[in-house]
């Protein structure tokens, strides 16, 4: 059985605004989906992913003050 090693983890914060439906949260969220199909791509291309990327995946979706107050519907 061959053994691999993960090439790359993300994790996110502000999770619920990517599955939202609210225009506000739509536009960063398909940025930041872009970013994780190119990484994909780059990881099935080339078994690494570029630093350009890895900042895009790193990217603040929304400030916490702003997400708090998003999902309260306070926005």
């Amino acid at each position: 059985m061959k053994v691999t090693v993960p090439v790359l983890e993300i994790y996110r914060n502000c999770g619920m605004l990517l599955q939202s439906k609210s225009d506000i949260a739509r536009e960063k969220v398909n940025e930041y989906l872009a970013f994780v199909k190119q990484a994909g791509f780059e990881i099935s291309g080339a078994g690494k992913v570029s630093p350009k990327v890895i900042d895009g995946l790193n990217m603040q979706l929304m400030s916490d003050d702003e997400y708090i107050k998003f999902i309260s519907g306070k926005s």
